[in-house]
């Protein structure tokens, strides 16, 4: 789901029918971090997925979360961080 909206995890476990725009076709939220309004279109994909769980999206706890991302590093063969390579400091 993170991949088809670009949510940071803390706005997406927010992410239900009270978010959603009444025609299903857009997330409404303030975002948590830096309280800014998030107005996004929900992709098709996005949809299904929301569909399937009846807007009420399941999570893993923060730690599987991480662990998973390191998981998917070490498969992907991802050695430098996205910032590191991508982006340089001031």
């Amino acid at each position: 789901m993170q991949c088809y909206t670009g949510l940071r995890v803390s706005d997406l476990r927010r992410v239900n029918l009270d978010t959603i725009s009444e025609d299903k076709s857009m997330i409404l939220m303030q975002a948590t971090k830096t309280d800014e309004a998030i107005k996004l279109p929900i992709l098709p994909e996005a949809e299904e997925i929301l569909s399937k769980y009846d807007y009420k999206l399941p999570f893993i706890s923060d730690q599987k979360y991480n662990k998973a991302i390191k998981t998917t590093q070490i498969y992907t063969h991802l050695t430098v961080g996205i910032f590191e390579k991508y982006i340089k400091p001031l």
